[in-house]
């Protein structure tokens, strides 16, 4: 969650859509934002455009960098996914928080342990036991009782 905003920090608001909304990337968006060089018509295509990128880019390849991202603010106002899912208001707010103080974070290895203790806090909530026995019921998920 942390690397896509130290690497493409304009594209935040690309990013919070995707983690805050389930909403999924296509490749033509991916192309604009700079996260995918090219795309191909078919296949074929597929291994001699990589071939050529590859052989383009050798030891151009930029770090990701170290030092404090600006990003657009945060959503707050999150409560559904694109397709309408209810999410949890706990699980968002621990993200929003992570996502906002990683890209202020000093140093890469600070952002990416705010990410790590993001992921543990979530995996404590009642949404995350709700999301495992949604799966082992075979059910829907509910997270309107869980907040």
């Amino acid at each position: 969650m942390i690397v896509p905003y130290r690497k493409w920090p304009a594209a935040a608001d690309t990013f919070h859509d995707m983690l805050l909304r389930a909403k999924k990337l296509k490749a033509e968006e991916a192309c604009d934002i700079g996260m995918v060089d090219e795309l191909v018509d078919d296949q074929s295509q597929l291994i001699p455009a990589a071939i050529s990128m590859v052989k383009a880019r050798a030891g151009k390849i930029k770090p990701i960098t170290n030092e404090a991202v600006t990003i657009s603010s945060v959503l707050s106002d999150v409560k559904e996914a694109f397709t309408g899912q209810v999410l949890s208001w706990q699980v968002l707010e621990i993200l929003a928080q992570a996502i906002s103080k990683a890209a202020a974070s000093s140093s890469f290895t600070d952002a990416l342990q705010l990410g790590y203790e993001a992921f543990g806090d979530s995996a404590c909530t009642d949404a995350a036991k709700e999301s495992i026995t949604a799966f082992l019921e075979r059910r829907k998920l509910d997270f309107r009782k869980t907040g």
